[in-house]
């Protein structure tokens, strides 16, 4: 461990990871106190549960003195962004930033495993793991680098952030809006008039398409749930690969997903009610459609997402139905799910099951259907895997693979 000239201070390197897609001028402010040791550490009060008490989160006077900066970028594109855009914009930011910022895309999933691994490679240097607190909402994020605290060589740094109210979602909806003096004001005030115009054509110029499709979302389109009786073709059964019955791009459905998370955020759940479907997305009132029981829309746009970034090839996406049969769920040996590689449809049976297990069998049939895009069930006649050695290989795959996806997007979510 390094000290400072002021004793009572370790010295070493933060390590600052993040989507930044796009760094706004909170995260400027963060970096740039950092660098200048400048910052306030956060400190507040917790409620019975472990929470944080609203409206209590303080700065205090840091323990620690920095002599680095590294950014670390996601290497994931999000909301139309790319890691490539993210840098280009905190390139701009890092002439008005001290010479011991170092900025950098990373190569991992996650730019906090990037930061694990640095800590774990360079035992001798002291760095302390960066996140800001803007209000109690930001609690989630501290998980994502509690678990520092077992390298001897680091530990968490949470400092408080002076700028509550800005957001990188609030920054890409003054993109969508065309609101350049909202824009303005969420990004660095040091930027000269010509660098802020290049920051705003920079992130407008990458939304671009995504916003053509949040324009034409007022379309009323079937909806994603349609009560269906299943069709005779059960999981596993042979089938020809079909051309995509929509002319939707990988990287345009890509950007529908993306869409539907950023119409979720504007619009809110309170007042709408928009679902996710194959090629498109629809927006409506509450109540329109009578809706049975939970609301798996969310939860599976949220693993399509994930699936997507993980590079799976999903596309084009599976048509899904949901199917409520209490004897299919009376029977032992009932149907739970199956996929339809003929028509590319899922049909999945949710009467008397939890949630998490339905969708944890939508997974493995999205196995299936990508073994059925890279067109490998043809040639299989049967349902029995004691029939036939290829079935067993497809089955394995999908319980595998299907299983491990699920179970990577749920931690995801849960950690961060």
């Amino acid at each position: 461990m390094q000290l400072s000239e002021d004793k009572n201070k370790t010295l070493g390197i933060a390590l600052v990871p993040g989507a930044f897609k796009p760094p706004t001028k909170g995260h400027f402010e963060a970096v740039r106190q950092l660098a200048t040791n400048n910052y306030k550490e956060a400190e507040w009060n917790a409620m019975p549960d472990g929470s944080i008490e609203p409206g209590s989160i303080l700065g205090k006077k840091p323990s620690t003195e920095i002599k680095e900066v590294r950014v670390l970028i996601s290497g994931k594109p999000r909301n139309g962004i790319s890691a490539e855009e993210s840098k280009r914009i905190w390139d701009v930011y890092n002439k008005y930033l001290p010479n011991n910022v170092e900025i950098t895309v990373t190569n991992d999933p996650t730019p906090v495993k990037t930061a694990y691994s640095m800590i774990k490679n360079t035992p001798d240097e002291m760095f302390f793991l960066v996140t800001s607190l803007r209000d109690e909402s930001d609690m989630p994020d501290l998980s994502r680098i509690s678990s520092v605290t077992k390298y001897n060589n680091a530990r968490p740094l949470i400092l408080k952030s002076e700028n509550e109210d800005i957001r990188a979602t609030e920054l890409r909806k003054a993109v969508i809006t065309n609101s350049y003096e909202a824009f303005k004001d969420m990004i660095p005030d040091q930027l000269t008039d010509q660098e802020a115009q290049l920051v705003f054509n920079t992130v407008k110029q990458s939304v671009q398409a995504e916003q053509k499709l949040f324009d034409k979302m007022g379309e009323v389109l079937e909806n994603l749930f349609v009560p269906e009786k299943p069709k005779t073709v059960k999981e596993g059964s042979s089938g020809t690969p079909i051309n995509a019955r929509a002319t939707v791009s990988a990287a345009d459905r890509q950007r529908l997903v993306v869409a539907y998370n950023r119409i979720v955020n504007v619009l809110g759940a309170k007042f709408y009610d928009i679902k996710f479907n194959q090629n498109h997305i629809r927006v409506q009132l509450p109540n329109e459609d009578e809706k049975v029981g939970f609301d798996y829309t969310p939860y599976m746009g949220s693993i399509l997402e994930y699936m997507i970034d993980e590079g799976m090839n999903i596309s084009p996406l599976p048509e899904v139905k949901i199917k409520r049969d209490p004897a299919e769920s009376a029977d032992f040996f009932g149907k739970t799910a199956y996929y339809d590689p003929n028509i590319k449809e899922i049909t999945l049976y949710v009467e008397g099951r939890h949630p998490k297990d339905v969708m944890r069998s939508f997974v493995h049939e999205m196995i299936h259907h990508i073994q059925n895009v890279e067109g490998r069930i043809n040639n299989i006649n049967t349902t029995n895997v004691n029939e036939d050695d290829a079935l067993v290989e497809l089955e394995k795959e999908a319980y595998m693979l299907g299983n491990m996806t699920f179970r990577s997007w749920e931690d995801k979510v849960k950690n961060g």
